[in-house]
């Protein structure tokens, strides 16, 4: 699947877009929360890790097979290195890659500062005319309530990583076929 990006480096200008940056990143390892709007509502801390690299475009190859081969290796370095940091903590301690000092984020106590501002705002009103309402008032006010909280159950459920796609995933079946036919050279038939 390396077409997309093959024909994207071959039209991209150098002058005005030179650079090309990769993001490798690993949420929700160790004791950290799951990184889910669950974790967010309930005020589960995600701890997530991020290895940033610069490319610059004059070095990658423009033709077909030479990005497509680049793009290939790109994503084996990420590979080794999201596993060398699921064993040992740190992305370049099994991958190879250059080491660097890593850059901590403090909370920010302002997002959530805002956050609270916002839905006092909106909450604050709504509980004033849903106690001092009619009963049509308030009848709407809790549909309105209720039609939320089925929206919200919906895209908590939508991140749940049970639901997310195996594309890539091996299975452990799969796996044990795959040894088997590599030592005896013999290709399965269908």
């Amino acid at each position: 699947r390396t077409k997309g990006f093959s024909f994207t480096v071959s039209q991209l200008d150098p002058t005005k877009i030179s650079k090309l940056y990769d993001v490798t990143l690993v949420a929700g390892e160790g004791d950290s929360a799951p990184p889910t709007l669950t974790s967010v509502l309930c005020g589960r801390t995600t701890l997530a890790s991020m290895y940033i690299r610069e490319f610059y475009l004059k070095d990658i190859p423009k033709d077909d097979k030479g990005s497509s081969a680049w793009l290939m290796k790109l994503f084996q370095e990420k590979d080794a290195m999201k596993d060398s940091f699921l064993k040992t903590g740190c992305f370049s301690e099994l991958s190879g890659v250059p080491k660097h000092a890593p850059i901590k984020r403090k909370s920010r106590p302002w997002s959530l500062l805002v956050s609270l501002t916002l839905n006092s705002c909106v909450i604050l009103p709504m509980f004033y005319v849903l106690f001092i309402g009619s009963f049509i008032t308030r009848l709407v006010i809790v549909v309105v309530l209720a039609l939320a909280w089925v929206a919200m159950q919906r895209l908590i459920n939508i991140t749940k990583i049970s639901k997310s796609s195996n594309y890539g995933k091996k299975s452990a079946a799969a796996s044990v076929e795959t040894n088997e036919t590599k030592g005896t050279g013999d290709k399965k038939q269908d």
